[in-house]
């Protein structure tokens, strides 16, 4: 059986591989200013990228976005970038790292900046492992950095070069702007968004709120990751085997109990996790394991097994979105495994039992997810002890099981 299940689990696990490469609806801006409708691959970057993968069509194979090529290129409706050569401080905001230089140290480099407002003003962000800077430029000019730089004064206390207020308050400012939410403005990427957005609306009859439905203007639309209850109802089929091992007395007492159908129902408790995109979920599942009944007769000696328990997964999930339909998932879980109903290996022409006792093992799983309602997952548990406080015979139990699902969402909208 482990062959077998081993081999449908590679097999049903090849999808993922697929998953990982799927392109969204993108574009890009070449040299020559031509904007070419295609197919990006999403990594999610946290880094801003310095380059990309794309498709002009999905059948072909993928090509590279290099920066020496691409002036912009976007995905989808949140996620904007452009290429321009800027004046950049590498200076890390780190107490490990800071200087006793209070003035920044601007090298001039070509990157990749991502948009986050355009209008009258644009904001731009750069970010590469903790380095994270900000940029702007009003109408036609260069785009220049926001200062900021924490550094170690003459008393070895951190101060701040907060020089981006300054920068503000003389060319990105209006009547609307008090002097005061400049001075209090920090140097993060909500309260930036929230300043530019706020400028741009002192140009016309736009309201903050309604800056983004202007053609000419755009505002990221970064996702608010919060987390999520799901609650799911989960029947599932499986393919139990136990197999015994009797240490004394050898193979009269050694059976290897034949596959049995089982069926089982489990109530999920899933909690998606607020943060990398909502990819990540953690989940409990209490099951209940039907009856799980065996006999083999090897010579005269009769061997009889009734097993069923309560199983309780405890465990993490990760999903690879395939559209906004679909996405798949892969899942690892710890049992626990608490038997029920008297379980027990009995040995019927001696009129003797030993009880099955509560045990261990791993689950490893692979699913596919429907609108976020409905899932069909192809899980395999490994081996569990059942007879563990016994050191002469050994009962493993294994099992490949099919789970549907019916999920709720328990949080609020």
């Amino acid at each position: 059986m482990k062959k077998t299940l081993a081999a449908l689990f590679l097999i049903f696990t090849l999808p993922f591989t697929w998953a990982q490469s799927s392109f969204e609806k993108g574009y890009i801006v070449n040299n020559e200013g031509v904007k070419i409708n295609c197919y990006i691959k999403d990594n999610n970057w946290k880094a801003t990228p310095s380059s990309f993968r794309y498709k002009t069509n999905l059948n072909e194979t993928a090509k590279d976005g290099e920066m020496v090529h691409v002036k912009e290129f976007g995905i989808g409706d949140d996620k904007r970038f452009e290429r321009h050569t800027v004046k950049i401080d590498r200076s890390l905001d780190d107490v490990n790292f800071l200087t006793s230089s209070r003035l920044s140290e601007l090298n001039e480099e070509t990157l990749f900046l991502q948009v986050l407002v355009t209008g009258k003003a644009t904001l731009y962000y750069y970010e590469s492992g903790k380095l994270r800077r900000f940029f702007y430029k009003t109408g036609e000019d260069d785009v220049q950095p926001l200062i900021y730089k924490r550094y170690y004064n003459k008393n070895r206390k951190i101060a701040t070069n907060s020089r981006y207020r300054q920068q503000l308050f003389n060319n990105v400012n209006c009547d609307k702007i008090s002097q005061k939410s400049i001075e209090n403005l920090k140097y993060f990427k909500d309260d930036l968004i929230d300043y530019f957005v706020k400028y741009n609306s002192c140009f016309g009859d736009l309201k903050a709120d309604e800056v983004k439905e202007d053609k000419s203007t755009f505002i990221v639309k970064e996702k608010k990751n919060k987390g999520q209850f799901n609650l799911s109802l989960r029947p599932s089929y499986r393919k139990g085997s136990v197999n015994v091992t009797n240490f004394t007395i050898g193979e009269p007492r050694s059976p290897k109990f034949s596959d049995q159908n089982q069926f089982a129902f489990g109530v999920e408790l899933e909690y998606i996790l607020p943060f990398h995109n909502n990819k990540w979920a953690v989940f409990v599942e209490p099951t209940f394991v039907q009856s799980y009944e065996g006999f083999k007769e090897i010579g005269h000696f009769k061997n009889q097994i009734d097993y069923s328990s309560i199983e309780t997964p405890i465990g993490i999930r990760h999903y690879f979105f395939l559209g906004q339909d679909f996405k798949i998932f892969l899942n690892g879980a710890f049992i626990i495994d608490v038997p029920i109903s008297n379980s027990e290996l009995s040995f019927a022409e001696q009129r003797s039992s030993i009880t099955i006792e509560s045990g261990t093992n791993i689950g490893l799983g692979a699913g596919i997810k429907f609108k976020n309602k409905f899932s069909l997952e192809f899980r395999y548990l490994t081996e569990r002890e059942l007879l563990i406080k016994h050191q002469n015979v050994s009962a493993k139990y294994e099992s490949l099981t099919f789970v549907l699902g019916y999920s709720f969402n328990l949080s609020k909208k």
